[in-house]
């Protein structure tokens, strides 16, 4: 008994976005059934000769993938060879009609009302794809919507009100944006949780379960200030390159992973899932190459002597960082404050919808984002152009990269002066 002929192609193998992944069958020659999986796949990641993603360090998604076809193409097959061994003749539309009713693209059940829609998204959020990326939402992002849905949930509580997509309008945009406010979130947090709200819409809306747009109205905005973190200088990252930390293994760890980060430009959720297989010889020298899990973007970076001295000595396997960020990052207040970063810092911030002034020495300030703001300012101020760092480290706009890096006029001043005193010295050759 022959095989049936199943296989998979992409929409059209053009392009870098994601495209639907098609179930293909051929009844002859010239007939065949184009059915689609629901699944996608960019055109870089996928090979025609075994008509699955390949099987590749960047592809981040492709085991989910993978086995959802296999899943798919077994159960096609199944189907196929016991209606044949039972004198059943298979046409394009029995075909089809068996797919719809088996092995359609899973659709969100059906919720009663938003929050219960919500709810099921954040349970979810690990095995949904990133509709701009076609890839695994960031683990990040998952708590982040855990996080929203607990949010939502608690408001609603709150207001005695079980909110359906109808309710969802400016005035539910207005009293929410109140009560996070009154748990004194600050103003870029409250901005990220409706930023993510808009997202559980969108997907409700094409879901079919949503029908008001309220939300996508301008008065429902993400909601944001200028942040004022800070970033170190070449000369205090050399302060902490330099602390000896032999004793204290869990430190010297961190010290090295942030100086990692601090010389690539790579978001925590990169740097620390590097392996030999980002590193990649050239003519010229090393360079490391991934694909951005945060927006699925390949970037191409040269290692310099600092990045090669630290992988050479974990022999090409970074260490674990600890636990979670929070932790990560309190530990690097701690190298801080050895390194002796001290420099009398003021931060201002609103909190609770009231502005907030904090002081402190630079040291408490540190965060696992400062190593990538520190790469991109101080690349920006030796002169290195910002349409070339923006490639770097993945910026996809020069607005956005220019109010990420943090530049002072002063500064921007003396990069003026500079300017002025390189054509001087050209002319007067």
């Amino acid at each position: 008994m022959s095989k049936a002929k199943v296989y998979f192609r992409l929409r059209t193998n053009k392009g870098t976005k994601p495209q639907q992944i098609y179930l293909v069958y051929r009844f002859g020659q010239n007939e065949k059934l184009l059915y689609p999986t629901g699944l996608t796949c960019r055109p870089q990641f996928w090979a025609d000769s075994t008509s699955r993603p390949r099987d590749i360090t960047e592809n981040t998604s492709k085991d989910i993938v993978i086995n959802k076809l296999n899943e798919l193409q077994t159960k096609v097959e199944r189907h196929i060879l016991a209606e044949k061994a039972a004198g059943h003749i298979i046409t394009k539309d029995k075909l089809r009609d068996f797919l719809n009713k088996t092995a359609a693209p899973e659709k969100p059940a059906r919720k009663s009302d938003f929050l219960d829609f919500l709810a099921d998204f954040a349970a979810t959020a690990a095995t949904r794809l990133n509709p701009a990326t076609g890839r695994v939402i960031v683990p990040g992002a998952v708590v982040a919507y855990k996080v929203l849905n607990e949010q939502i949930q608690g408001f609603a509580e709150q207001k005695k009100r079980n909110y359906t997509f109808g309710d969802i309008d400016i005035q539910f945009y207005t009293d929410f944006v109140e009560y996070l406010q009154g748990k004194q979130y600050a103003t870029n947090t409250i901005g990220r949780f409706v930023k993510l709200l808009k997202v559980v819409l969108n997907e409700a809306t094409a879901a079919g379960l949503n029908t008001n747009l309220a939300y996508k109205s301008r008065k429902f905005k993400a909601i944001k200030e200028a942040a004022e973190n800070v970033y170190l200088t070449p000369a205090e990252l050399g302060q902490i390159a330099a602390l000896s930390l032999e004793t204290t293994p869990e430190l010297d760890r961190v010290r090295d992973l942030f100086l990692i980060a601090a010389n690539t430009g790579l978001r925590y959720s990169d740097f620390t899932q590097l392996t030999p297989a980002n590193i990649k010889q050239t003519a010229t020298g090393t360079n490391i190459v991934l694909t951005q899990k945060k927006t699925g973007g390949r970037v191409v970076i040269p290692a310099n002597k600092t990045f090669l001295r630290i992988w050479g000595k974990y022999a090409g396997k970074l260490p674990q960082a600890p636990g979670n960020t929070k932790k990560f990052n309190d530990t690097l207040v701690k190298i801080g404050r050895l390194a002796g970063i001290d420099t009398p810092t003021i931060k201002h911030i609103t909190k609770g919808g009231q502005k907030q002034v904090i002081n402190g020495p630079k040291c408490e300030f540190i965060s696992a984002h400062t190593a990538r703001r520190s790469f991109a300012t101080n690349l920006y101020l030796s002169g290195f152009p910002a349409l070339s760092i923006m490639k770097l480290t993945g910026h996809k706009s020069e607005n956005a990269f220019l109010s990420y890096i943090k530049v002072s006029e002063e500064q921007h001043a003396e990069l003026l002066r500079k300017h002025w005193e390189k054509i001087a010295a050209e002319n007067e050759q």
